[in-house]
């Protein structure tokens, strides 16, 4: 069990629960086929058979975090800035990812097919390789709070109140959603006919949802309250 906000949440997968620690804060839990994938404060731990991979003694917020390499592999994304891959049948680090630049990294995307990754610190996003951690390209882009892969080719990604479709490999921008207010956060359905966008403000968040009709897109609600994470169903009816 881990706790978080003062509520229980239980994997039941989870064979061995003293290699898994109480969590300060849980950021993100993600679920494969297979496995549970828990990043919080201090580590990322894979529940599944009583495995766990954890960053122990690192005490920095693991923002995010990815299966790669047909599930052997953990990509993980920490507040510091640094990406840190994990091999999960060592549980020990085996390789570490800093900006290029004096910038660190804000936010991690992997692509659907995990060939690649994208990397972004706020100025310049960082394409790599994800079997070989290798800098693919970089490309300039100003002004993103959020981003995410749409297909193997291309991404999405949130500035002011737009919502942007980049094509990697032409570096092309499309606008995709002109949302008419800030957006600090989105979700999305795999086709992208179904968007989330979220506004977290100062005492409270809200979350607008918009559907793609034939010629434009349609706001088909608003949801109001405390929120931290967020999902939407592949039909795009519920969040």
């Amino acid at each position: 069990k881990l706790q978080a906000n003062g509520k229980f949440l239980t994997a039941s997968s989870v064979k061995n629960t003293n290699t898994i620690r109480r969590p300060r804060r849980l950021n993100g839990w993600k679920s494969y086929d297979n496995a549970e994938l828990v990043f919080a404060d201090g580590y990322v731990a894979l529940v599944e058979g009583g495995k766990a991979v954890q960053s122990v003694g690192n005490m920095s917020v693991c923002k995010d975090a990815y299966f790669i390499n047909d599930d052997n592999d953990v990509l993980a994304l920490y507040e510091m800035g640094m990406i840190r891959r994990w091999n999960l049948e060592t549980a020990t680090i085996t390789n570490v990812i800093q900006s290029a630049s004096v910038r660190p990294f804000q936010m991690m995307s992997v692509s659907p097919d995990e060939s690649k990754f994208a990397a972004y610190d706020g100025e310049v996003l960082s394409i790599f390789s994800a079997s070989t951690l290798q800098l693919e390209k970089t490309i300039n882009l100003s002004g993103a709070v959020n981003l995410d892969w749409l297909d193997d080719k291309s991404l999405l990604f949130c500035a002011g109140e737009s919502i942007i479709n980049l094509d990697v490999s032409t570096q092309k921008t499309t606008l995709l959603l002109d949302i008419g207010q800030a957006c600090t956060d989105f979700v999305f359905t795999p086709d992208a006919k179904a968007i989330a966008c979220i506004r977290h403000l100062d005492d409270h968040t809200e979350i607008y949802v918009f559907k793609k009709m034939q010629k434009s897109w349609k706001r088909s609600g608003k949801i109001q309250g405390e929120f931290s994470n967020f999902a939407i169903a592949n039909n795009g009816n519920r969040i």
